[in-house]
């Protein structure tokens, strides 16, 4: 049971990435995006696709993947968090 809420906060945080990374791309410009497949999938596809096929999809699928190791699944939650902090404070700037 605390997996799986582990796994709707991972979830609520990639979300929370995608809107970030939108955000700061709308105001900004497809250029300040460090990521060069989000780059590239935004350009061909439009902001909201690439960062969807660029950030949302890879990361529930690394979530699938690593649901069976209690260790890589903490992991990778852990990392979405202080990602997802990141993009936060990246605005502020």
């Amino acid at each position: 049971m605390l997996k799986l809420i582990f796994l709707v906060w991972y979830l609520v945080m990639v979300a929370l990435d995608a809107w970030l990374t939108e955000k700061r791309m709308r105001e900004a410009g497809v250029e300040v995006e460090l990521n060069p497949i989000i780059k590239y999938l935004c350009r061909k596809f439009g902001l909201r696709w690439g960062i969807v096929l660029g950030l949302f999809i890879p990361s529930t699928a690394l979530a699938i993947v690593t649901w069976p190791s209690d260790l890589l699944f903490g992991a990778i939650v852990g990392f979405r968090a202080c990602f997802a902090v990141l993009q936060a404070l990246s605005l502020r700037s």
